[in-house]
């Protein structure tokens, strides 16, 4: 089934106005209400609440998604949502705690990236300089953090430190992001399997250190390869290919899969796969096409493959319910952006056909009425950005604009190739 991009854009915009209708307006800030999860526990403890002020599942992933969408639709309520959402957000980074104030997704690092981005999208200089002020004490207070991971730690706070030094003429960002990376080098595991880093005493526990975008290895390589990137040292190309190694050690060939080591389970036994783009196929993949891009090497080559593969199966499971969630961080938005970039950068058009497909799929079971998507959670709904539905409506806005930055791979352009139009998938049809 194909996907016409008004389409994409349309079921973006029904979404943004179901947040903006929901929102709740005081004094020139708002907020909203959803279903969380408590990130203290490890079962899945789910209470009606106010939102955060992070990127994850707090208002400004959902201001930002906003202020994305207004650019491209026009309506003058995304604006004003988007602006009442960040300002709030920004009020409240004092409350972020002190082990995670570099993260990218649950950190104030995070919470400034969007303010700029917004400043800079809606001509709003105040949003900017606020951002520019909260940068400038997270430099001053820097003290080495104790997590590394993509969600919360140095690993996601690099990619957006090095943008933002450019976008926000700081240049002490990118010597500060440079400071992580050797930090990041110097914490990890280095064994002759490959390097890999602990949770340390404020992250997930797990049975061994992890494989994954999110909290493992994958997303740390990626986060190492942006600082290769950016620096031209060939330390941190080094050091991104040790993590993708040690992933490596652990694949699961029947599964096409590397395992998820936060199960605890007896080691005899073979560690369940995940599937998503936190844990699993779908996230490493992501990384390991980034790598491709730098330089083409075979065994990356054949992970990014298996990867498409056991994401495919994912998606075209003729067991799968159509009610299984959408959300972009362990849903099929996640899975099929992976599928989407893998089409480009693999040249495997099947990829992208699934991917497409399962995105028209979704806009005509649920576009028309966007309270009705199912979102990352056991039950209830979340306007939020990476397990709800602004996150949802990031990926089809994504649809409509390939230059949309990325929220799977931090202040990352999308560069998809861009829909064609097709008068057969009609917004009628909706």
């Amino acid at each position: 089934m194909p996907l016409d991009p008004g389409v994409a854009l349309a079921t973006a915009a029904r979404i943004a106005d179901h947040l903006c209708r929901t929102a709740f307006v005081h004094n020139g800030r708002c907020t909203w209400c959803g279903m969380v999860q408590d990130s203290t526990d490890d079962s899945e403890t789910l209470s009606y609440q106010t939102l955060s002020s992070d990127l994850y599942d707090g208002t400004s992933g959902v201001a930002l998604f906003l202020g994305e969408a207004y650019v491209r639709v026009g309506d003058p309520r995304f604006r004003a949502t988007a602006e009442a959402g960040i300002w709030r957000a920004l009020d409240r980074v004092e409350s972020v705690p002190r082990e995670c104030r570099l993260g990218c997704y649950t950190g104030a690092v995070g919470i400034a990236y969007a303010g700029a981005r917004l400043g800079h999208l809606i001509d709003r200089g105040d949003f900017i300089e606020r951002s520019r002020a909260i940068l400038g004490g997270i430099m001053e207070e820097f003290e080495r953090p104790s997590l590394t991971d993509i969600i919360s730690g140095t690993a996601g706070a690099i990619p957006l430190l090095l943008a933002l030094a450019e976008n926000l003429a700081l240049p002490d960002l990118r010597l500060l992001a440079l400071k992580l990376g050797e930090a990041t080098i110097a914490d990890a595991s280095k064994d002759p399997d490959g390097w890999s880093w602990g949770s340390g005493p404020d992250g997930i526990d797990a049975r061994r250190n992890l494989t994954g975008f999110a909290h493992g290895a994958a997303g740390i390589g990626w986060s190492l390869l942006e600082l290769y990137k950016g620096s031209g040292e060939s330390r941190f190309l080094d050091a991104a290919l040790e993590a993708f190694r040690y992933e490596d050690h652990w694949f699961q060939p029947a599964e096409d899969n590397w395992p998820d080591f936060r199960w605890d389970i007896e080691a005899a036994e073979s560690p369940p796969c995940m599937v998503a783009w936190c844990h699993g196929a779908p996230g490493i993949g992501l990384a390991r096409l980034a790598a491709l891009q730098v330089r083409d090497i075979a065994w990356i080559r054949r992970d990014a493959e298996a990867a498409v593969r056991a994401s495919t199966r994912a998606l075209a499971n003729p067991d799968r319910s159509p009610d299984d969630n959408f959300c972009l961080c362990h849903g099929r938005g996640g899975i099929a952006e992976f599928l989407l970039r893998a089409g480009n950068v693999l040249g495997d058009q099947d990829a992208r056909d699934l991917a497409l497909a399962t995105a028209a799929e979704g806009a005509l079971l649920f576009g028309s009425a966007p309270e009705s998507w199912p979102v990352g959670l056991s039950r209830g709904s979340t306007p939020s950005l990476m397990t709800g539905l602004a996150g949802i409506g990031y990926f089809y806005l994504g649809l409509s604009d390939p230059k949309l930055p990325s929220m799977l791979l931090p202040a990352s352009c999308l560069d998809l190739e861009p829909l064609q139009a097709c008068s057969r998938f009609g917004d009628e049809q909706l």
